[in-house]
């Protein structure tokens, strides 16, 4: 029904099968996928196109199988709640709450808070020393990434600049990572540098989730690299 964006999923099985409901929550998303309007789809107004799912069975044994993907198998797939999403929304924590966790991750969701290059001057010698070295390593990399869009590339320079004075030695490391990097790419191509630049990551310690947070690179990219 194009004029409503309404799909109907017709599926024709002559036997019992027990995967019908992940099957069919696999073939609903790809249909939304190609019906999608991708010049509207982050609008607030855009309705994601509808898709109902239909089953046509003709096989002789008793059809048994659950019809919600979430009820198909025990508990763990109830809990996953399908229908909606988790969300961790940042701006319930304080400056002040992030500065005083101990997690790595809320100092990343700390420097995001701030736009002002001078708070940031009087807030990063805090964070630092609430680092461990190999933590260290890579907050240049995270400036560079997060800030750049915000205070613009001189004033991000300016400040890193003046974060290597303050620790030249494990500053140098990660600014000599990321400019060997640059190289490579400049050499080889887009895709080689960053590829060389993740592989640097990897061989200075850096997780899987904290590499994904500062180039944005994908699964497969990281194991490539690897």
């Amino acid at each position: 029904m194009k004029d409503k964006e309404i799909y109907f999923l017709i599926e024709h099985q002559s036997s019992v099968d027990y995967s019908m409901s992940f099957r069919l929550e696999e073939y609903k998303l790809e249909i939304m996928k190609s019906a999608i309007d991708k010049r509207k789809i982050k609008t607030k107004e855009y309705e994601i196109p509808t898709v109902i799912p239909i089953v046509v069975y003709t096989g002789k044994e008793k059809w048994k199988v659950r019809r919600k993907l979430s009820t198909v198998q025990d508990e763990r797939l109830e809990n996953l709640n399908l229908q909606q999403y988790n969300l961790i929304d940042i701006n319930r924590y304080t400056k002040e709450d992030l500065l005083k966790s101990d997690k790595y991750m809320d100092k990343i969701f700390l420097i995001e808070k701030y736009e002002n290059v001078d708070e940031l001057r009087r807030i990063l010698p805090k964070i630092e020393k609430q680092l461990t070295k190999e933590e260290k390593k890579d907050l240049i990399s995270i400036i560079r990434a997060n800030l750049k869009g915000k205070v613009g590339e001189e004033k991000v320079e300016e400040l890193i600049k003046e974060m290597k004075g303050e620790d030249g030695d494990m500053l140098g490391c990660v600014e000599m990572v990321w400019e060997e990097g640059v190289s490579k790419g400049r050499e080889e191509g887009r895709k080689e540098g960053r590829k060389s630049i993740i592989s640097s990551m990897l061989k200075n310690g850096m997780s899987l989730k904290e590499i994904q947070t500062i180039t944005k690179a994908t699964k497969k990219e990281i194991e490539e690299a690897k």
